[in-house]
């Protein structure tokens, strides 16, 4: 888990689910008991939240080595909240930007300098990691869990999941259930 400590330098741009935790942490009233209880269960979620967002990279470190403004930025990683959280849909880059309040040129650039990938990336890469997770711990149909991972034809998921993992999802699979076996 200390593995996922960032930088104690930087700024860092938090999900709203983040920000509203912490806004409930800070609102807590009173110098009782059940305050200080409270205070204290805020807070272990909250840091249990961190860590889980940063495990997921829903957070964003600001090095003020990116030409957008922080007002961009924040509505780059919004965007990329997005999609972290709206990968089944059939996301554009065009839908994207406008819920997030960015034009597409200036999403596209930001996606580059705050992640290192373009929006389609970022859906595919989600898509494929619930994929994989689905192959290995279910029993569902290839077909089925390529069309649940947002992908509408066997081939296309089956071309995608080859490039980014170097192997089949039926080798997945095969291989997941030969190690899982041997125990």
């Amino acid at each position: 888990m200390f593995g996922l400590l960032p930088s104690v330098q930087g700024s860092w741009y938090l999900a709203a689910d983040l920000r509203e935790l912490g806004r409930a942490l800070v609102a807590v009233e009173g110098e009782n008991e059940v305050a200080a209880m409270l205070r204290v269960a805020r807070s272990l979620e909250l840091l249990c939240r961190l860590f889980g967002a940063l495990e997921q990279h829903r957070m964003v470190e600001y090095h003020g080595e990116t030409t957008l403004s922080e007002i961009d930025a924040q509505r780059v990683a919004a965007a990329h909240q997005l999609v972290s959280e709206r990968w089944q849909e059939p996301l554009t880059v065009a839908d994207v930007a406008r819920r997030s309040g960015l034009g597409k040129a200036k999403l596209t650039q930001g996606f580059r300098e705050m992640y290192k990938c373009t929006v389609a990336e970022a859906v595919s890469e989600r898509r494929l990691a619930n994929a994989r997770s689905l192959l290995t711990l279910s029993d569902l149909p290839i077909s089925t869990i390529g069309y649940r991972s947002g992908y509408q034809s066997n081939a296309s998921f089956t071309r995608a999941f080859a490039r980014r993992f170097g192997m089949t999802p039926t080798e997945v699979r095969r291989r997941e259930r030969t190690f899982s076996g041997s125990n």
